[in-house]
């Protein structure tokens, strides 16, 4: 998909097309939490390597939260709680029509493309980078995008595995000097005006290893500050990296939740950390985009850490 301008004279907004026609993700991350998902995978959907009910319905670990008594796990043995095994595969997929997910924007077939406000890129982050985060320029924001970490944790052994997945691929199926020049060289073809990009962290953990945030259908009410900051309403707050919300710019009506101000601050000293990572991962790089560097430039300065390169 790419940004790109309307053929409508009066259209001053950049529009997109989505080239895809389905979905295709980890079941294990779909629970009846978040209803839209369940909606979407009732039917018409092909799942692989997921358990088996005895009714032939699928089941996977995380899906309701009390497991089946009896299952046929993914390799086709009975399974039940407790059996030491796992009845899905940690990376079994589903995969099912666009068409079929209820919150799609009605317009999301229409050739013309829909109107591009926001940019969202998504951090799986346990600390370093807060709940959510406005970029506050163009620039900043690709460096968000082209810096993006993901921690995951392999559950067989316990240890956290860290990555850096620009522009949330996993794997790149571009050649990716020429992706991050197009990225930074859009701006240029934007005109007056520029989406806003954000960067989200679902997954910012406290001291003790639980997390800030609940997730699934209530990460909309951080949907709703990024629509309110898209209007030009809003509060937030500055930080080195750009304009988080306080604990009391969220809508967190007739929620329970944990210390979310823990979950807007950024450390200072783990920026650090992070930042100099990132001068390594940059230092390797034979030719990338002076915004980035810039970019990373500004912010070591900012944090006083300019006599470290």
């Amino acid at each position: 998909s790419t940004l790109s301008s309307s053929s409508a004279a009066s259209d001053v907004y950049k529009r997109q097309e989505y080239g895809e026609y389905g979905f295709f993700d980890r079941v294990t991350s779909v629970s009846y939490k978040n209803r839209a998902a369940i909606t979407t995978i009732k039917k018409n959907t092909i799942f692989t390597n997921a358990a088996l009910t005895s009714e032939g319905d699928v089941w996977w670990e995380g899906m309701t939260t009390e497991p089946p008594k009896d299952l046929i796990d993914w390799t086709g043995q009975k399974w039940t709680p407790g059996c030491g095994r796992t009845a899905a595969h940690p990376n079994s997929r589903y995969t099912a029509r666009l068409s079929q997910c209820p919150v799609i924007d009605p317009k999301w077939e229409d050739p013309m493309g829909v109107p591009i406000s926001a940019i969202v890129f998504g951090n799986r982050r346990r600390s370093v980078f807060p709940l959510v985060c406005e970029a506050p320029s163009w620039e900043r924001g690709v460096f968000f995008g082209a810096t993006i970490g993901v921690e995951r944790k392999d559950k067989s052994n316990g240890k956290t595995a860290f990555s850096r997945e620009p522009f949330a691929m996993p794997f790149d199926g571009f050649h990716m000097k020429n992706y991050l020049y197009r990225w930074s060289n859009i701006r240029k073809q934007l005109g007056y005006f520029v989406p806003k990009i954000f960067a989200v962290n679902w997954f910012r953990e406290d001291e003790e290893g639980k997390l800030l945030w609940p997730g699934f259908d209530e990460n909309s009410r951080v949907i709703k500050w990024i629509f309110q900051r898209i209007n030009n309403s809003g509060q937030a707050v500055k930080n080195h990296l750009g304009y988080v919300p306080p604990a009391t710019g969220l809508d967190l009506k007739g929620l329970e939740v944990l210390d979310v101000q823990k979950g807007l601050v950024v450390n200072e000293n783990e920026l650090k950390k992070e930042l100099h990572d990132i001068d390594h991962l940059f230092k390797a790089q034979v030719d990338l985009p002076d915004v980035l560097r810039k970019e990373l430039g500004s912010l070591k300065k900012d944090l006083h850490l300019e006599e470290t390169s």
